[in-house]
């Protein structure tokens, strides 16, 4: 019995051909730089070189990364090269880096080293098709790696991935090829995204396994929306990423900057910054667009708002109109009373001349302005 080492055949050890494993499948591997012989045995034990690997092994498959294999207890197991080869999982030490039920009788046939894609036969005869989920993010973290962002958007979305893992990953390589991203995505593809951006990291919590170093900054959501929109401005073509600039701007909760920036390219893109408006109704209600149209103070861009809402014309007409009677001062004073925000109300409502006596009365019916009035040096 031979050991395949230093690209020379030699002996396997000290042992004697009575003591020599017969294997039923063979392959040779390197781990680490080191040369080791796998071999899978009639009785489904599994060697590497003279080590017992696994007691309980039906099949196995080499990958690029990983060694798969399947049990009598009918799971598929992945575990990293680097650990397969220092540690056997008969003993306590090996933690298995996916477990995935199968099929009972299932056996490996192939896996694809250069993606995630492994083939299963079923006892029936008939073939099937999966990606284990380490293989999965392996392959992802060399596409992120390679900057083919384009590829690593489609496997995330088919495989149902999340999305955070894209920036959880490698966060500086991300902002710093934002460009690139947007050369390279759709839209559509980033509205996704933002939309499943949040403030955890992945590679510390569901894909811990992945053995990542890089961790994401505190204010991970705002990073990336504010950096996103930045790389937008800078390509000097925002009608394409109108939506993907309004689901930042709703993500960090900046409503009216949103709606600001939608009022800027209104009169030279009516129709892209319409649909766009009807995204943002869609990410939010009625109602809270148009207090956040409102708390800008323009009531051009209100009125736009107000058109693709379904409020009644009667009621927010008659409102503007009132608005619009009124100096600049004093229309903030009512917008900010309309929209609850007293204190700063009373602030527009002293810059007015004359009306002292609605401040007073104001101060008295508004208990919690009383502090600010003091504040104001105002006697009432």
């Amino acid at each position: 019995c031979l050991s395949y080492a230093t690209g020379m055949l030699e002996p396997w050890g000290n042992q004697t051909m009575r003591e020599c494993v017969q294997f039923s499948e063979m392959d040779v591997a390197v781990f680490s730089d080191e040369v080791v012989v796998i071999g899978r045995t009639n009785f489904n034990h599994l060697y590497m070189d003279t080590r017992l690997w696994s007691y309980d092994c039906t099949s196995y498959s080499l990958h690029r990364t990983h060694l798969l294999l399947t049990s009598h207890t009918h799971t598929l197991l992945c575990v990293t090269l680097n650990q397969a080869a220092h540690v056997a999982r008969t003993t306590e030490g090996v933690v298995d880096t996916g477990i995935r039920a199968i099929e009972r009788g299932s056996r490996l046939v192939v896996s694809d080293p250069a993606t995630s894609r492994v083939v299963l036969q079923m006892p029936r005869g008939n073939l099937e098709l999966i990606h284990p989920r380490p293989l999965l993010l392996t392959y992802l973290t060399k596409l992120i790696n390679d900057n083919k962002y384009n590829k690593v958007f489609e496997e995330v979305r088919k495989h149902r991935v999340n999305m955070n893992f894209i920036y959880d990953y490698h966060p500086e390589q991300f902002l710093n090829n934002l460009q690139d991203i947007l050369a390279q995505l759709t839209s559509s593809y980033l509205e996704l995204f933002i939309a499943e951006l949040s403030s955890e990291d992945t590679t510390l919590t569901m894909y811990s396994f992945m053995g990542t170093t890089s961790t994401s900054p505190a204010d991970k959501v705002k990073t990336v929306c504010n950096s996103l929109i930045a790389a937008v401005t800078q390509s000097g073509n925002m009608l394409p990423w109108l939506n993907t600039i309004v689901s930042c701007y709703v993500k960090i909760e900046d409503i009216p900057a949103g709606l600001l920036c939608i009022k800027n390219i209104y009169n030279t893109s009516p129709l892209e910054t319409e649909g766009a408006i009807k995204y943002m109704l869609i990410l939010t209600d009625d109602d809270a667009l148009f207090n956040h149209a409102l708390s800008t103070y323009d009531l051009d861009l209100v009125l736009i708002i107000a058109q693709f809402t379904q409020k009644d014309p009667k009621e927010y007409l008659l409102f503007l109109n009132e608005l619009k009677s009124h100096d600049e001062t004093y229309r903030r004073f009512k917008i900010d009373r309309q929209l609850g925000q007293e204190k700063v109300a009373l602030e527009s409502l002293v810059k007015c001349e004359g009306r002292f006596e609605e401040v007073c009365a104001f101060v008295t019916q508004h208990a919690t302005t009383r502090r600010r009035a003091r504040q104001l040096h105002l006697r009432y």
